[in-house]
């Protein structure tokens, strides 16, 4: 289990969480295995995170602080290297979403 906390950020403190714990794990890994501790045969495969925001009817990528709190919804997705979703979070912010049809 890797325990994550953000102590600075101006936005997207869960997708910088998922980002910094997959590269602490990926150090970890790396540096047990040059101290033979562990199997050279572990691989783990990255991983990215990157939060999307509508807000006045604008699709923002990775929103930082002023725009997350305007924002009507907010959304994070994690992929792996193959862009293969692993998560989707959102939530309706200020409003609920509509649809538009």
């Amino acid at each position: 289990m890797i325990d994550c906390d953000v102590i600075n950020a101006d936005g997207g403190t869960r997708t910088a969480a998922i980002i910094g714990s997959f590269i602490a794990l990926n150090n970890a890994i790396r540096k047990l295995q040059s101290k033979k501790i562990l199997s050279s045969n572990i691989n783990i495969h990255p991983v990215a995170a990157i939060s999307v925001g509508l807000t006045e009817n604008k699709i923002i990528l990775d929103l930082n602080y002023e725009e997350d709190s305007k924002a009507i919804a907010d959304f994070n997705f994690v992929m792996d290297e193959n862009q293969n979703i692993i998560e989707v979070q959102g939530t309706g912010e200020s409003e609920n979403l509509r649809n538009p049809n």
